[in-house]
């Protein structure tokens, strides 16, 4: 299984130039270096939905695909702390939650 791209990852809005209507506000969320790693866009991508969700929330989504390196590595601190406390029910939960970004 692979491993996702390692954090930090930012936001970089979408200037246009990319095929897209410059109009239309989205975001690539890049690595530490600037490489690509996904995009956020206000409209669905597919013709036949009807999917718009405003810029502001396009935005919202955008910072938190970029914050989930962080998110995931705080998680895995917490999962490990609740454990050595015997929080195991939240401890399990957090577990589960990280084995779908590891897709176990």
């Amino acid at each position: 299984m692979a491993e996702h791209t390692p954090g930090p990852w930012r936001l970089k809005p979408d200037e246009g130039g990319h095929g897209y209507d410059p109009q239309e506000p989205g975001y690539y969320i890049v690595d530490e270096r600037g490489q690509y790693v996904a995009q956020v866009r206000e409209e669905s991508w597919r013709p036949d939905e009807a999917l718009e969700i405003g810029a502001e929330e396009t935005e919202a989504n955008a910072r938190l695909v970029a914050a989930a390196p962080d998110l995931a590595a705080a998680l895995e601190a917490a999962a490990a702390s609740l454990e050595n406390v015997g929080a195991h029910v939240p401890a399990e939960q957090a577990r589960e939650a990280l084995a779908k970004v590891a897709a176990e």
